[in-house]
């Protein structure tokens, strides 16, 4: 996530089945884990690469693509409920760092949601879109971001 892809809309057919086969697995389990109550290894796997869909994907798609592309809101419930109730919310990051270390990866010409990403990031629509234009030209933008990621950490 954080670039188009060439098949599948902007999600492409890989995230869109994995977030669908995952939801799949929520329900079953009752959740919100996949093994129901209990925390398992393979939601600690899961949980850095759902916290980067959940910033990424609306940071650069707009805020209606995960839930109205694919099914979220069973991904959506175990983020919150590990970052209320794990280990997992002394470690998780926030949206805007996460939305802005990945700018570099969106192809030369891509134009991130300026107005999703003002909102995720508390600013102006304006200031938002001039750093959006900049961030991938400017390495200290970049550093920022990163100096950003670490702290939190």
């Amino acid at each position: 996530a954080g670039a188009p892809c060439q098949w599948g809309g902007a999600l492409g057919t890989g995230l869109r089945e994995a977030c669908v086969a995952l939801d799949k697995i929520l329900e079953l389990s009752g959740g919100p884990f996949i093994n129901g109550e209990q925390l398992t290894a393979a939601d600690c796997h899961l949980l850095p690469l759902l916290e980067r869909a959940e910033a990424i994907v609306p940071y650069y798609f707009g805020s209606e693509v995960l839930d109205g592309q694919v099914p979220f809101a069973r991904a959506r419930r175990m983020l919150e409920v590990a970052r209320a109730t794990t280990f997992f919310g002394e470690i998780c990051s926030d949206a805007t760092t996460l939305g802005r270390t990945n700018i570099v990866y969106a192809p030369r010409g891509f134009h991130a949601d300026a107005t999703v990403a003002a909102e995720i990031d508390g600013t102006a629509r304006e200031v938002a879109q001039r750093w959006l234009e900049v961030a991938r030209e400017q390495a200290p933008a970049r550093r920022d971001a990163a100096a950003r990621l670490v702290r939190n950490h």
